[in-house]
């Protein structure tokens, strides 16, 4: 489908950047709780009753732990913002 509308969403980051266990870290340290799933990959999960502004500043916090790395967030090649660190 075009569009799924989902709660869950589970990424990677890049071996030679971090590891799940650093980003979950820093994440947490400003207030964000994920699950590191592997050495690599973290999944987040949101309640139904999150606000989109919580879900905004969930993607404010996951950008300034990126910009701890020495990276800056990647766009999709719709031109909206990717959790990712590549």
């Amino acid at each position: 489908p075009a569009k799924v509308d989902t709660n869950i969403v589970i990424f990677q980051i890049d071996p030679t950047v971090a590891t799940a266990a650093d980003v979950v870290q820093r994440a947490k340290a400003a207030g964000l709780l994920m699950l590191a799933v592997s050495p690599q990959m973290i999944r987040i999960v949101t309640h139904l009753d999150v606000t989109g502004e919580a879900v905004e500043r969930a993607g404010e916090i996951l950008q300034q732990v990126w910009r701890e790395l020495g990276r800056s967030p990647t766009k999709n090649e719709s031109g909206g913002r990717v959790v990712s660190v590549a």
